[in-house]
């Protein structure tokens, strides 16, 4: 995180963009954190490829939001951060907290689709450990998601793909005789980057789950793996994980005692002029950003779903499909994932398509029923292949009525091993458990399932 009192990093090596002048925006009423940031992907893009102008490429630049700068009254500057290792405000693991309608995910769109935008799945990669439903299903349309967690029951097995990768890239660095990734040339595996929405999920999966995390914060850096734990607040946990956490950004807490928590400091240990979590509005993407001794309050840049949904649809375009993922099994010890109504467990699954998405709030973009299908030119035939199934799945545009047909040929060819269970069909195109499976049946040419079939052929 970059926090310019006399514009330490010398004479810029590229003109100020409009908003970085002075007089561009009123004073802030929050430290300095921007009232009126520029809104928008293209805005936050142009800034970060002004930094690389200025200070040299960087591919793991992120950003943490908006501010109102001490010199130069009323002009803009965007604080960073890198997970790039040797830099001032280098970071491993970034802890994001703030109460039920803070911001979090507004800072977590704008922090993770710019790296996926500028960097190829070989560069940095990424696993969302969500649980909560639908905020981040779009993502697994993109080539950079190797593990997607979008609900309760998909986590274990996510967990157990994490231990897995952990030992293979141990292996692989063993063989490099490298001591971390970051000493590794050429590197042998991309950055992973894991994002847990909320981490307390996890607990329940996990035996002295507190000693697992600080070990998986503490170990993990030297095998290429950086964290971005979100939760509503780190009050009531531990201290010892909290030491491996290097950038905290913290939104609303409702006491001065979930400050410290939260940022690593207490109070009276602020610095003049920024503001506690606890002194935040709740709503607009305030927070208070720490990074070692430095704080500064910012406001998260917003993009909208809308471009959301372009920009992974960009990034689909400019660095390919998503791989096929392969079904993995429970961790050792773990509990069984709790049971769901009417569905049989799920393995991870395969990419919906940008049309099959309804709008959505503001907040999440659920899953519609009965939204408008766009008709596409997808070729379904009895013998396609797995691959050319899953290909098909992904591709773009595809009309609700062809994706239930190629869904309904995975069933059938592949019934030992396929990705779809009725409820995650409705979930992808929109409708009941009940009328996918009339839809699937008849896609197959046959009758309906009864709930006791369909729980042994899932």
């Amino acid at each position: 995180m970059s926090i310019p009192a006399d514009d330490p990093l010398g004479p810029p090596k590229a003109e100020p963009l409009p908003w970085m002048r002075p007089g561009a925006h009123p004073p802030p009423t929050y430290g300095v954190a921007a009232d009126q940031p520029p809104t928008g992907l293209d805005t936050l893009l142009r800034q970060l490829e002004w930094f690389d102008l200025r200070d040299g490429y960087d591919p793991f630049r992120f950003s943490t939001g908006w501010t109102v700068r001490r010199q130069a009254a009323g002009a803009l500057w965007l604080e960073t951060g890198t997970f790039r290792r040797g830099q001032p405000n280098s970071v491993v693991n970034v802890l994001n907290s703030g109460q039920i309608g803070s911001g979090k995910d507004v800072l977590l769109r704008s922090m993770l689709l710019p790296l996926l935008l500028r960097n190829s799945p070989e560069i940095i990669s990424l696993v969302i450990i969500d649980g909560k439903g639908l905020d981040y299903v779009r993502y697994v349309t993109i080539p950079h998601i190797v593990q997607l967690a979008n609900d309760i029951p998909d986590i274990p097995p996510v967990l157990t793909w994490l231990d897995t990768e952990r030992e293979r890239r141990k292996g692989l660095l063993r063989a490099a005789t490298a001591k971390s990734w970051a000493d590794a040339e050429p590197k042998p595996f991309p950055l992973l980057i894991v994002y847990i929405s909320e981490l307390t999920t996890l607990e329940r999966f996990v035996d002295h789950f507190w000693e697992w995390v600080n070990d998986h914060l503490s170990l993990d850096r030297a095998l290429g793996i950086c964290y971005i734990i979100g939760t509503q607040t780190a009050s009531n946990t531990p201290t010892r994980w909290r030491r491996q956490v290097q950038l905290f950004v913290a939104g609303y807490q409702p006491s001065t005692d979930d400050d410290r928590p939260n940022t690593n400091i207490g109070q009276g240990g602020w610095p003049e002029g920024v503001v506690a979590p606890s002194g935040l509005p709740l709503g607009g993407g305030y927070f208070a950003a720490v990074l070692g001794r430095k704080a500064v309050n910012v406001r998260a840049a917003f993009i909208s779903d809308a471009e959301e949904m372009q920009a992974l649809a960009t990034i689909r375009q400019r660095w390919g499909a998503p791989p096929v993922r392969e079904a993995v099994p429970l961790r050792q010890g773990a509990p069984p994932p709790p049971d769901r109504p009417e569905s049989a467990p799920e393995a991870p699954v395969s990419a919906p398509t940008a049309n099959q998405f309804g709008a959505g709030s503001a907040d999440t973009d659920a899953v519609h029923a009965g939204s408008a299908p766009v008709t596409g030119d997808a070729v379904v035939r009895a013998d396609m292949s797995r691959d050319e199934l899953l290909a098909q799945v992904t591709a773009e545009p595809l009309s609700r009525d062809e994706t239930v047909r190629l869904l309904a040929i995975m069933r059938k060819t592949d019934d030992a091993d396929w990705l779809f269970s009725a409820n995650k069909i409705a979930e992808l195109v929109g409708g009941t458990r009940t009328v996918i499976l009339k839809q699937v049946a008849a896609a197959r040419g046959g009758s309906v399932p009864s709930a006791a079939s369909e729980e042994v052929s899932a």
